[in-house]
């Protein structure tokens, strides 16, 4: 069917075929009404029953179309072809014509011909007659007996010469070189020397046959298989003047988004690859046309013949006027071409009055409607959306694993009587460019990521977009501004606030349905959410909780205790005490400053007095007003609320203190309490126990060889014992670790300062956790992805761990900070926002490299936010272009290999299933599934109980992938061991082996194994809950 005609197609099936009540009379047809009543009352009842089913009555040869854009072929060859020219875009996937299976492009050949083979079969008819040998002149009908007689005198050392085409003249005397002739030159012609209906199929395996008994026979290329191997029609064009524009222009765009690279060294680029095609241009015109010479051809025919072809260079035309109009010569005009071409969206400037330096403050912001309009065009995006709705709606199941599972979602849902609802996360961060100078340029950063989404999709970076920058010292008020009660902050992010309330009023639209978008979280560091939140922005207050009203006194005499969530209601109402305390105060100033300036005024000139009029009150407030009363004036707080609301509860159905601002694991965990316990452990091993040194214990930590992922952010070396350094995910690394690493070294299991790192640990391990199954049907009281034993037991080992810090306040001085009363609300918030991990602001920090980069590459500190605004729409537009997702499953095809039964052993036989093909399944070593890297010889936690001290793990013995992609594992069952000192001993006893999917899994993670006195052992990375 592909490669041909429709009408050749057509004709071949017997379209048009004569019909029998018709009769022919002089070459005219004659219509026979004899039986013609008889014949057309199921003829148009099949037409009718055709019509409603959709079905044509011939559809022709198949259609295979472009993903990126609107190219048709109607072969496989010519699809693979064309798809060539995009592989080098972000993500480029490739699907199966067959399934629709997403995959890379060099996967995809192997991919046909190990699943499809079958489906390729098509009939095909060459209207080829007998071959005769041109040695001895006998006719041959077939390609194998052409192929061997052929060989046969080759064996004899007869020369013989190819008569499959005229343009085979080469005469043969080697039979390799014969072998390699017929695969790369006519691997399309297989048994049809006669008139006959063959298959693709086989006649790849039948060029296969003889090519494979070399060892480089057919060492051409990577898709040999699509190399013209399918009658590719001579009029398709696979690489059109306009797609080779587009890729042009998306190489530039991608140089300026992607790579960084400041924009005069992009249009230096541009402008060498102007003059590199002059010149080629020139060496090539003046060689043609000496070839063109030699056959004494016309000098006009020459001119003509040599204009036209350098006019079709697309590279040449792109980059001059003359030949371009609309070229991508200039920055300008590459410019107009991708917000044309691409989904560009412009950034906005916003003038918000001036800062204290007289300067103009200017914000830059990009519009959340705009960049919401162009992810919801992606079909994968609108496809995840709408399936989300669908999950919301279905019944409660035992496995929590979700914010949706979390009250505020439920809370939030009841706003909306149960429709339908976009929800978006704002996540709010200052960041700075230069870790050891100044942080005059230091910038707020506004994201927001789509919360309705699955989890997996949430935490690609790609999907996390922007919203606008503020210089953070431009959010300072002056001192007038401040005395007049103006918010900076709100007046600066105005245009943000407006936009969220316009989508939450008039939504967007998806899929033909116009849905509300909501802003649901706020997602921050500490300091960050107290700055927008409206709470006090400094820890060493005497209140400093934004969830709870306790002060540092009672937080000292009770480390664990935590008091009631603060309410709507409560914070509103402590607003309004501050603010009648600032009001207070301020008037107070004010008299003070104008009773100061009569005074000075009486004794200096008319001229000064003059000053105190109204005209002058700017000046005057500014110079009398001391500073250490306009600082405890804006100090002014009521049980850590600010005397200004934050500038979200504007927006119709939020409100910071719902709560609607979850914590950040990673700076209250990995860098905030961990960097301040884990050192003082290390210094009472090092200094009062002497059970090792520092060189020793960095000797281990340098020398110990992670695995798998531990390895991307291995535990770094402590530099000092007062200092934990390395950030969030390697100190996180370093927790559970050390356990294996010092093992040997720790003379005293039950030693308490031990058991404190351990408690640490644990409470890590069940914070982290990102899902687990909730079988307690006694506890119907919590609805979170913990189940009610794990939120107590979760609550009991952290009020155990604070007031061991305060117990023991000798051995972990200074460690009793504000972080550790974070700690002990985690098993409430649990409750409200689902799993922890699910917020945390790691993957939105991720994004903070990028603009990092984005300044250092540039070079140019002149109005940074502009800079970083108008290089994160470049890097949209090209990530929006592309494909957002990568491919859920990558492996590398070289290595995959077919399964043998026969070498099975029986124990292993016995996990399969009955109707196990092993045809349709090949076997891997190593696979990434959604992001996660999984190896053989890895354990993955199959359940667990917290009645039990074991663990059931399997070790992966081989990975499995069928030709619909999906991904199983033999895993052979065993039993780990908990040892109590922060990991588990693998029992060498083996179970049985099991075949799981992927989906079935009860743990997602793999965890590599090292070695603990001769036994291996695992450290989990976050912990398992199965059975209670």
């Amino acid at each position: 069917v592909m490669g041909i005609g429709t009408e050749l197609y057509r004709c071949r099936i017997g379209l048009f075929s004569p019909n029998r009540s018709c009769s022919f009379k002089n070459n005219q047809p004659q219509l026979g009404f004899r039986g013609l009543s008889f014949r057309l009352v199921p003829a148009v009842t099949l037409c009718c029953l055709l019509l409603i089913a959709g079905i044509e009555l011939n559809p022709g040869p198949p259609i295979y179309k472009c993903k990126y854009c609107d190219l048709s072929s109607s072969s496989i060859s010519q699809y693979a072809r064309h798809a060539a020219i995009h592989k080098l875009r972000k993500n480029f996937n490739v699907p199966c014509p067959y399934c629709d299976r997403q995959m890379k492009f060099a996967s995809l050949e192997s991919h046909i011909s190990r699943f499809h083979r079958s489906a390729r079969l098509r009939p095909q008819v060459m209207n080829i007659q007998m071959v005769k040998c041109s040695t001895c002149r006998l006719e041959l009908s077939t390609r194998k007996d052409y192929m061997d007689h052929l060989q046969s005198h080759l064996k004899a050392g007869v020369q013989i010469q190819c008569v499959l085409s005229n343009n085979c003249q080469t005469p043969f005397m080697d039979k390799r070189k014969f072998q390699k002739h017929m695969s790369r030159c006519h691997a399309g012609v297989a048994d049809f020397f006669e008139p006959t209906v063959v298959s693709v199929s086989e006649c790849r395996s039948s060029s296969d046959e003889h090519s494979d008994e070399d060892g480089d026979a057919d060492a051409g290329g990577q898709d040999k298989n699509f190399d013209c191997t399918e009658g590719a029609a001579e009029d398709f064009d696979p690489y059109p003047y306009s797609t080779i524009k587009d890729e042009v222009a998306k190489f530039y765009l991608r140089l300026e988004g992607d790579f960084n690279l400041p924009t005069s060294t992009v249009q230096m680029i541009a402008e060498q690859i102007k003059l590199i095609t002059e010149l080629s241009h020139h060496r090539l015109k003046i060689a043609l046309k000496q070839e063109l010479e030699s056959f004494q051809i016309d000098a006009l025919v020459i001119s003509s013949v040599i204009g036209q072809t350098f006019k079709a260079d697309p590279i040449f035309n792109v980059h001059h006027k003359s030949e371009d109009t609309d070229h991508l010569g200039t920055h300008h005009l590459r410019k107009k071409y991708w917000e044309k071409h691409f989904p560009y969206v412009d950034p906005k400037e916003h003038y918000y009055g001036l800062n204290r330096s007289g300067k103009r403050r200017i914000a830059h912001l990009i519009s959340i409607k705009e960049t919401l309009k162009v992810l919801l065009k992606n079909e994968n995006i609108k496809e995840k959306l709408l399936k989300s709705f669908s999950e919301e709606e279905a019944e409660p199941t035992s496995v929590k694993k979700d914010y949706k599972d979390g009250e505020a979602f439920k809370k939030h849902k009841c706003q909306h009587n149960g429709e339908k609802c976009i929800q978006i996360n704002l996540f709010q961060d200052a960041f700075d460019f230069n870790a050891f100078g100044p942080s005059f340029h230091k910038t707020l950063g506004f994201y927001y990521s789509l919360a309705s989404l699955d989890p997996e999709s949430i935490s690609k970076v790609d999907l996390i977009q922007i919203a606008g920058f503020i210089v953070e010292k431009d959010l300072v008020p002056t001192e007038q501004e401040e005395l007049d009660g103006k918010d900076v902050l709100k007046e600066a992010i105005q245009p943000i606030l407006d936009e969220l309330k316009d989508l939450r009023e008039n939504g967007t639209v998806v899929d033909g349905e116009t849905i509300p978008v909501c802003l649901f979280l706020l997602i921050g560091d500490s300091l960050g959410q107290h700055t927008v939140g409206g709470y006090v922005k400094s820890f060493s207050c005497e209140f400093f909780c934004r969830f709870c009203p306790i002060s540092r006194t009672e937080f000292h005499l009770n480390p664990s205790e935590t008091k009631a969530f603060r309410t709507t209601e409560e914070y509103d109402s402590a607003v309004q005490t501050a603010y009648l305390k600032w009001d207070q105060r301020r008037k107070h100033l004010l008299k003070a400053a104008q009773k100061a300036t009569m005074r000075k005024a009486r004794k200096a000139a008319e001229k000064v007095a003059a000053r105190c009029s109204a005209p002058a009150k700017k000046t005057l407030m500014r110079t009398v007003i001391p500073q250490a009363a306009y600082k405890k004036l804006c100090a002014i707080s009521y049980k850590a609320v600010k005397y200004r609301p934050s500038p979200f509860n504007s927006i119709p159905g939020f409100h910071c203190s719902s709560p609607s601002q979850p914590v950040c694991i990673a700076h209250d965990l990995f860098e905030g309490i961990l960097k301040c316990v884990l050192p003082c452990v290390m210094d009472y091993f090092i200094s009062e126990k002497e059970w090792f040194d520092l060189p020793t214990l960095n000797r281990r930590i340098t020398n110990f060889k992670c695995k798998g992922s531990d390895a991307r952010d291995r535990p770094k070396p402590f530099k000092s014992i007062d200092k934990l350094s390395g950030h969030a995910v390697e100190n996180w690394n370093t927790l559970r670790l050390l356990p294996i690493m010092i093992a040997d070294l720790i003379e005293d299991p039950d030693d308490e300062v031990w058991k404190v790192f351990l408690n640490l640990k644990e409470i890590v391990e069940y914070v982290c956790a990102p899902k687990i199954h909730w079988k307690n049907k006694r506890c119907v009281r919590y609805t979170n992805c913990v189940s009610m034993a794990q939120v107590a037991y979760l609550k009991q080992i952290t009020r155990t761990f604070a007031n061991s810090l305060k117990t023991m306040d000798d051995r972990f001085p200074n460690c009793l900070i504000p972080k550790v009363h974070f700690l002990c609300h985690y098993s409430d918030l649990i409750d409200i926002f689902g799993p922890l991990i699910k917020v945390c602001t790691l993957r939105f920090e991720s994004v903070h490299m990028f603009f990092k980069a984005v300044i250092r590459n540039s070079k140019n500190y002149i109005n940074v936010t502009k800079t970083m605004a108008e290089k994160s729409m470049l890097r949209f537009a090209s990530h929006n272009s592309s494909d957002l997702f990568p491919a859920d499953i990558v492996y590398d095809p070289s290595r995959s290999r077919c399964i043998n039964l026969n070498t099975f052993p029986a124990e292993k036989k016995s996990a399969l299933p009955k109707n196990f093909n092993p045809s349709q399944y090949e076997v891997l070593d190593t696979i990434t599934v959604k992001g996660t890297e999984y190896k053989t010889g890895y354990y993955i936690p199959l359940n667990s109980s917290m009645l039990s001290t074991s663990l059931q793990v399997g070790k992966i013995d081989k990975i499995l992938l069928d030709s619909s992609g999906c991904v199983c594992f033999l895993v052979q069952s065993m039993e780990a061991e908990n040892s109590f000192q922060g990991y588990f001993t693998i029992n060498s006893n083996k179970l049985s082996f099991q075949l799981l999917k992927h989906e079935e899994l009860n743990d997602y993670y793999p965890l590599p194994s090292y070695e603990v006195t001769g036994k291996k052992c695992i450290t989990l990375k976050h912990s398992i809950c199965d059975e209670i």
